[in-house]
């Protein structure tokens, strides 16, 4: 009997320190910067839906680029030097392996976008999309058109 008390103690007390820390960990844990976000999913670069047409109204360019320690820019291409967009990530968060949330705002547009993009090796899918708090894109589906929304591959190196 008082070993079977001493196995219960010692489990519980096991899962207790494992529980403080978890909660320890995860509250201190530093965020990670767009820039590594970008670096670790290979998304830093030129991506286009098919890259062997050039930029234009209906095969947009996008170009993802650091801007500095805590900021990446992703310009929307359409032409081979007409930006139509520009967005400025300052927040990012992996959500899953292959599951990135990112955040900032348009240029001259919505003050608040948020993406949801799945990646995969050298491509990626916008899978939701929120300007100003209203959804865009759900579900990999561009919600004014029902458009079902391609990858989005990396153009090059």
């Amino acid at each position: 009997m008082i070993a079977v008390r001493m196995n219960v103690m010692t489990f519980s007390a096991l899962a207790a320190a494992a529980v403080t820390a978890t909660l320890f960990t995860g509250s201190t844990a530093r965020a990670a910067s767009p820039n590594e976000i970008f670096e670790k999913h290979h998304l830093l670069g030129t991506f286009s839906y098919d890259c062997t047409k050039p930029a234009d109204k209906k095969n947009l360019y996008y170009v993802n680029r650091v801007v500095d320690a805590d900021h990446v820019e992703r310009d929307e291409m359409t032409g081979p030097e007409t930006r139509s967009r520009v967005i400025m990530l300052d927040k990012a968060e992996e959500l899953k392996p292959n599951e990135i949330k990112l955040s900032g705002s348009i240029v001259d547009g919505a003050s608040s976008v948020t993406l949801v993009w799945h990646t995969e090796s050298n491509k990626m899918l916008q899978w939701e999309s929120t300007h100003d708090g209203k959804p865009i894109v759900r579900d990999g589906v561009f919600l004014d058109t029902q458009y079902k929304m391609p990858f989005l591959n990396r153009c090059g190196n």
